[in-house]
């Protein structure tokens, strides 16, 4: 970095001859005495594995993508003061003052929640602003999202669920939409910006990103969708849920999809999903990542960072896959004033040779001939629970045995109370706050203290209301979710839990890949010596050569 005080904003991979990378960096202007420190892009080629020029760009300007049909990069400016106590409501962020400034100095202060436009060349040492714009677009929104769609169309999350896209060259908002998911899981925008990715609620939605008309819908044989991935050629289409992966073949134009059983990286509320190969895709995971192999349907490989590396690898803008390539960020000096930017081909040694011949049946600890029992006394009908949870054990395979260690365990209860947002839908609209009261139900199969299998349910809002009297159709859904136990899915077959993140560890870093254990994360052959071996390197990291 130019100065030591300078902090990342994102590590984008460009690619090309240079195999570029664009790192951008924001002043820590906190201790600079009210001084303001320009903002800064990096152009890191990896080929030669040097900074190759750098971006003078105005203070507190945060580079978050780069798009390089166009060769145009987008920021945002923000300041924190002006927010700070504010909740964001989902009609935010439609408006578009200001969109003719055209000059690179840094907005007025009435202006200071702002979103650029620029060009910028790959390599280039000076960058243009195209428009800038007040937004109430802030990063502390969950799930942080802002991408360039066209040439002239950048799309941001403003706030819980909500979106808005907006056309610089027309000076106005283009579109408008509010995700369908219970949970907020994030959007994933296609490798040729094309479609956008909504996992919702029982379907995965795609749109025209340059419209945001609806292209097509895919139906999800479940309640939610947790995260959602296409591959790097477009024509596959993958879905995590609570228990399978869904994979779509976009090419054959077919609404059937494959299912895999995952409910080791499954997850009901929100996940991130990226594709590795054809049979391969990293999931997030228990602070780590993933590996899971679609024709094993079994996690294979698990990744750790450093301790200091762990904060920058779980945000999207610094840990990425892209062509087999898994882009991470490394520190080689905490005090240093730089970062290191690594890209490695997954799954790297020794998992394939270990991975290759491994038997799926014989990792299952609970299958046909299983003794289990059953426990129903947290729901608010018990002999019904048991009964249904009875003929689903029998249709399993398995023995009822009330004396059995391993128990299905039922839940019910409710949250705490929530609220949400309504915008009216066409012109002159207006907000609508709502609060409702979650009831859930969960299903859980445990040995012990261990969990080996579970699944559940929640009530909520509804995505779209019809009706004058809103709080009325949503205190509809505030319902006891006893059903749940009749028609959950049970798999007959469930695998070990201490595999669960793989069969092997390794740990990225500023010597790229390297093998940490070849046995079952948590597991190794002699813990001890691996947490040694982490402790050692992230001690003293100048010992790395």
């Amino acid at each position: 970095m130019t100065r030591q005080r300078q902090k990342l904003v994102a590590a984008i991979p460009i690619g090309g001859p240079e195999q570029l990378v664009l790192m951008t960096a924001v002043e820590d202007n906190f201790f600079n005495n009210q001084g303001k420190f320009q903002a800064e892009a990096y152009w890191a080629s990896l080929k030669q594995k040097k900074i190759l020029a750098s971006v003078p760009l105005p203070p507190d300007e945060q580079i978050v993508d780069y798009d390089p049909r166009f060769k145009r990069m987008v920021s945002i400016n923000y300041d924190q003061r002006r927010d700070q106590g504010r909740e964001f409501g989902a009609s935010q962020g439609e408006k578009f003052p200001n969109a003719d400034q055209s000059n690179g100095d840094q907005p007025k202060e009435e202006e200071r929640n702002s979103i650029t436009l620029w060009n910028l060349k790959p390599g280039d040492t000076k960058a243009e602003a195209v428009a800038r714009w007040a937004t109430d677009y802030s990063p502390f929104v969950f799930n942080h999202f802002i991408k360039i769609v066209s040439e002239n169309i950048v799309l941001a999350k403003v706030a819980q669920k909500s979106y808005v896209a907006w056309d610089v060259s027309a000076k106005k908002v283009v579109y408008t939409f509010k995700s369908g998911n219970f949970f907020d899981a994030p959007i994933v925008l296609s490798p040729d910006r094309k479609s956008l990715i909504l996992p919702e609620d029982g379907k995965v939605t795609v749109l025209d990103s340059t419209t945001g008309e609806l292209k097509f819908s895919l139906p999800v044989a479940a309640r939610h969708v947790s995260g959602v991935c296409v591959n790097a050629d477009g024509n596959k289409l993958a879905a995590l849920t609570e228990q399978n992966v869904f994979v779509w073949d976009l090419a054959s134009g077919s609404e059937q999809a494959k299912s895999f059983e995952a409910p080791l990286i499954g997850s009901p509320a929100q996940s991130r999903l990226e594709w590795v190969s054809d049979d391969l895709l990293l999931a997030a995971s228990h602070m780590e990542r993933v590996l899971y192999r679609l024709s094993l349907e079994l996690p294979v490989w698990s990744y750790r960072m450093g301790v200091r590396e762990q904060v920058y690898n779980n945000n999207p803008l610094f840990n990425s896959v892209l062509g087999g390539l898994l882009f991470y960020i490394a520190i080689p000096d905490p005090l240093g004033g730089g970062v290191a930017v690594g890209a490695v081909k997954l799954p790297g040694p020794k998992a394939d040779e270990i991975t290759e011949k491994i038997d799926r049946d014989t990792l299952m600890l609970i299958k046909p001939g299983t003794r289990v029992s059953i426990d129903a006394s947290k729901t608010t009908d018990a002999a019904s629970v048991e009964k249904w949870l009875e003929e689903k054990v029998k249709a399993n395979g398995w023995v009822y045995d009330r004396s059995a260690p391993i128990r299905l365990v039922a839940e019910m209860g409710v949250g705490e109370r929530q609220s949400e947002t309504y915008s009216q839908m066409g012109g002159g609209g207006g907000n609508t706050t709502v609060s409702f009261t979650p009831h859930y139900a969960n299903l859980i199969i445990r040995q012990g203290d261990a969990v080996l299998w579970q699944s559940g349910t929640s009530t909520g809002p509804p995505p779209i209301i019809r009706g004058d009297n809103l709080q009325a159709e949503v205190s509809k859904t505030e319902r006891p979710q006893l059903g749940f136990f009749q028609f959950v899915s049970i798999p007959n077959k469930i695998i070990d839990p201490k595999y669960s993140r793989g069969f092997g560890v390794s740990e990225l870093g500023l010597r790229g890949i390297e093998v940490l254990s070849t046995s079952p994360p948590g597991r190794e052959a002699d813990p001890s010596a691996a947490d040694r071996k982490m402790q050692q390197d992230r001690l003293n990291p100048s010992d790395k050569k």
